[in-house]
């Protein structure tokens, strides 16, 4: 983890102290972007200036020092205050905004936000004369080849990889590579899966660890992922703003981990059952489509989207070592973050880290149904799956033919 104290000690040749900073970052009551509020509003020497689109919840910077803009990226009229710039000053802009859809099928939204929305924060930040540190994605970038971690993109191209989300970061990285031909001074960070505390929208992932901790999660998937502490993270993005080298891109991602260690890890720091039953990917991707109809008509947020399987099946081992390098970038351990998203999501544990369960018959929900049942309700969605693959694979044959 990068010390507090080093992030502003380069400030472009310029005498730090008695220079004027100012850090702007878009989406900032976001996951990511209020854990970088949280890194920065200790520094009394840094203009906290953070945008939001009118009617936001601000339940994520309560408490927090900054001064509040509204606006939207999309729109730059809007963006003229937040990029009122006192001469002499020293300014930094972090863009975390954006739209996290990973449903199938086109969103101009998504396109307009996540790419021309980049755009625009883009070359206002060229226009002022400051830094952009833009949050690409790993996923910006295609699966790797054999068994090499993966190194920082030098080349975004949106038609080598799946998905509308996917497309989007890599059209928006490659167009702040394009204003850096013109003169924009930035860094692109490339984040694999974000998880910690301070998740008050409640993504997915912290809905896992929280139906982990619970006893709630009748199966687990087998399969594993890059996941990286979002605090981590934003050290080293605040890191990036003096240390980073203009023109590079960064990764900041942990080691592959499997989702059943998590699972486990979650249950066993709360003292519940782990979940038992592991199903295969293409199990887990077959069904689905059943699943997402579940979850839609109990008004949850699916766990496992189609696209979400996909990106497990995908190749997440990274090289990280130039980040380690330039930014000290370094991960703290996986159980502390985890004791940490459940302390965060779910008061009512009883945590404790190093505890051990002993099996003591079935552990029973409110309303009486045991975790052994829902394992079985799971394990009986198997063989449908295997029947529904095989139908693919027996239409996937008569196509060929």
């Amino acid at each position: 983890m990068v010390a507090a104290g080093r992030i502003w000690k380069q400030a472009a040749g310029r005498n730090e102290v008695s220079t004027k900073k100012i850090c702007i970052i878009t989406g900032a009551a976001g996951f990511l972007g209020n854990n970088i509020v949280r890194e920065l509003q200790n520094r009394p020497d840094v203009e906290l200036r953070c945008l939001l689109l009118p009617g936001t919840s601000l339940e994520s910077l309560q408490g927090l020092r900054y001064s509040l803009y509204y606006g939207s990226v999309t729109e730059p009229e809007s963006l003229k205050e937040i990029f009122s710039i006192p001469s002499g000053a020293l300014l930094y802009v972090i863009h975390c905004a954006g739209i996290v859809d990973r449903k199938p099928g086109y969103d101009p939204k998504v396109y307009a936000v996540n790419v021309q929305g980049t755009e625009i924060v883009a070359r206002k930040t060229l226009e002022a004369g400051g830094r952009l540190i833009y949050i690409s994605s790993v996923q910006a970038m295609p699966p790797g080849k054999g068994r090499q971690p993966m190194q920082p993109a030098t080349v975004f191209d949106p038609d080598t990889v799946i998905g509308l989300y996917s497309k989007a970061k890599a059209e928006a990285s490659r167009r702040v590579q394009a204003l850096m031909k013109q003169g924009l001074d930035a860094v692109i960070i490339q984040p694999s899966g974000l998880i910690g505390p301070n998740d008050y929208d409640h993504t997915n992932m912290s809905e896992f660890f929280c139906e982990a901790a619970s006893g709630k999660l009748p199966a687990c998937v087998k399969a594993g992922y890059s996941f990286v502490d979002v605090r981590d993270a934003a050290q080293m993005i605040v890191a990036a703003c003096t240390r980073g080298v203009s023109g590079q891109s960064y990764l900041a991602a942990g080691p592959t981990v499997s989702m059943m260690k998590l699972a486990v890890m979650a249950a066993r720091i709360s003292h519940t059952r782990p979940v038992a039953l592991e199903l295969p990917l293409d199990v887990v991707l077959a069904v689905t489509p059943v699943t997402a109809l579940c979850y839609r008509l109990s008004g949850k947020k699916p766990l496992f989207t189609a696209f979400a399987v996909q990106t497990l099946e995908s190749d997440s081992s990274f090289d990280v070592s130039k980040s380690v390098e330039d930014l000290g970038f370094s991960c703290r351990p996986l159980k502390e973050t985890v004791t940490d998203i459940i302390r965060f999501q779910q008061g009512i544990f009883r945590l404790d880290a190093d505890a051990i369960l002993t099996p003591q018959g079935p552990v029973r929900e409110k309303n009486g149904k045991s975790v052994w049942t829902k394992t079985a309700l799971a394990a009986a969605a198997v063989p449908a799956a295997a029947w529904l693959m095989a139908g693919r694979r027996r239409k996937s044959g008569r196509s060929r033919r």
